[in-house]
């Protein structure tokens, strides 16, 4: 592996060399002392001390370090910084939500964005994080139909720009309904080939279930081809089927088998619901058989999504053995009806609803599966009276309370890899930043959490989504103090954008 300042052994080589005169001197930016450090790249679960400077991790040390700014993290777990895959929380309300939730990456992988760098128009120069997106198929394919278009989930379309007005224009659903002729489809293929190239994008976001009335079996094997040979990862929302038909999960593998495209299957419990043992079989028979496939699942037994979502139109009440009094309207918080459901789907449509769809014994197995990364589905906050569901507040440490500290299933290591390494890993072929993210080696990005193992715990919940996780005693991001003694440092903002790799490069 190699880096922007050369390889990572020859830093590793020089900061064994020079951690003594380090800590003599007091040279490192920040200093973590006597926190109980675990990586689960190595296997490391130790009292460790650590070293930073210019954003880096330095040192690694069995004996206490001196610095600029020193802290004792005695008592605390010190991992890296967790990593979500799937996050639509692309503003400042969410990414500080995340924040304490112990994220220091957020990815808005799934819808993405079109172009992919349009994520920098609500955070740059305001980002607490790392951020980035995948190019998102729907925000492009809307772009190419319709004057309606929005560059991902927290753009509204009147904030459209660089649109070629000289495409066909259709009405506004059309994205959706339209099916498109193998010309169209063609052009699409380009352009995809035209993100590609810029190198701005991580992966490809195809949402199927959203796109299910319009996109051909010939769209998705053109898209899954293309991807393929730009070695992309697609992230899979995938078509919902009727609970236990594994349809939609078996139309995934087989355009990745017949493209050869790497795939990354989203919130599978939602999909799979309470049968998630098939679905983790037929990905684990996947996998032997070639396929390159990941997954993920959120610790909670509700989902969201948009109540003019095509998943929610036509008979879903028989679909996913639903009511509409599982449904909950989160302006109100009130439970639906028949009468209020078709009412508010009619008005307003753009509106979020959250669905009692799955059992928490599902979704146990699923996030105690040896397979399964956690990623939050973080819904988009716009502003801070926006509620929406707990998970883009609470995921990543409600995982830890509930599994590691309340039901003992997993140790701190195995929770912390399915935040940290597992995610890096796999992104890191797509973007080099990864391969220095997830870890607490030498040479890493000091993206750092460190918190109390007896307070961790989310605090979000359905009726009261609007709280922040508890725990968090510090977050560093690229060696920033953004959480520190469990408060908001004001006026700091280091997060940044992560882009892809040009194939040029």
């Amino acid at each position: 592996m190699t880096f922007k300042n050369g390889p990572i052994w020859a830093l590793g080589a020089l900061s064994l060399l020079l951690w003594p005169l380090y800590g003599l001197t007091g040279d490192f930016d920040v200093v973590l002392n006597n926190g109980r450090v675990i990586d689960p790249v190595n296997g490391l679960d130790a009292v460790r001390h650590l070293g930073i400077t210019q954003g880096k991790i330095v040192a690694v040390s069995e004996r206490p370090l001196a610095g600029h700014r020193v802290i004792d993290a005695e008592g605390l777990i010190v991992a890296p910084g967790f990593i979500d895959l799937h996050s639509h929380a692309m503003t400042a309300v969410g990414q500080e939500y995340q924040l304490f939730d112990g994220v220091t990456t957020a990815l808005e992988l799934e819808a993405g964005a079109y172009p992919a760098d349009r994520v920098k128009d609500n955070l740059a120069s305001v980002a607490l994080i790392n951020y980035g997106a995948s190019v998102g198929y729907l925000w492009l394919r809307q772009w190419y139909l319709s004057g309606h278009y929005q560059a991902s989930l927290v753009h509204r379309p009147e904030a459209s720009k660089s649109r070629d007005v000289g495409w066909a224009s259709y009405p506004p659903r059309s994205v959706f309904t339209q099916v498109l002729s193998q010309e169209q489809i063609d052009d699409l293929v380009q352009l995809l080939e035209q993100a590609f190239a810029r190198g701005t994008g991580i992966g490809l976001g195809v949402p199927i279930d959203y796109l299910k009335q319009g996109i051909s079996e010939a769209e998705l094997k053109a898209v899954f081809s293309v991807a393929a040979a730009y070695n992309q990862v697609v992230f899979i929302h995938a078509r919902r089927m009727p609970v236990g038909d594994l349809g939609g999960l078996n139309e995934v593998i087989e355009l990745a088998l017949d493209s050869g495209a790497a795939v990354h299957f989203c919130h599978i419990n939602s999909n799979a619901l309470t049968a998630i043992e098939p679905f983790l079989q037929r990905v684990r028979q996947a996998q032997a058989n070639g396929v390159d496939i990941s997954i993920e699942a959120y610790p909670y037994e509700a989902g969201s999504t948009q109540i003019g979502a095509a998943a929610f139109r036509g008979d879903w009440q028989t679909l996913y053995g639903m009511t509409p009094n599982d449904v909950v309207w989160v302006k109100t918080g009130e439970r639906l009806t028949a009468q209020t459901f078709h009412d508010y789907q009619t008005q307003d449509p753009n509106g979020y609803i959250v669905l009692f769809s799955n059992t928490m014994a599902a979704v146990d197995k699923a996030l105690l599966s040896d397979q399964t990364l956690v990623a939050s589905d973080a819904m988009p906050a716009v502003d801070a009276e926006a509620k929406v569901h707990p998970r883009g507040r609470g995921t990543f440490t409600r995982t830890l309370h509930r599994y590691v500290v309340k039901q003992k299933a997993l140790s701190w290591s195995e929770a912390i890899a399915k935040m940290t390494i597992e995610p890096a890993k796999r992104l890191q072929a797509l973007v080099p930043a990864f391969a220095s993210k997830g870890r607490l080696m030498v040479g890493s990005d000091a993206d750092i959490v460190v918190f109390d193992p007896l307070s961790i715990q989310d605090r979000a919940t359905y009726d009261d989504p609007d709280q922040k996780s508890v725990g968090m005693r510090y977050v560093l991001v690229n060696g920033q103090p953004v959480i520190d003694e469990g408060e908001l440092v004001q006026n700091e903002k280091p997060g940044l954008f992560l882009p892809s790799r040009a194939p040029s490069q």
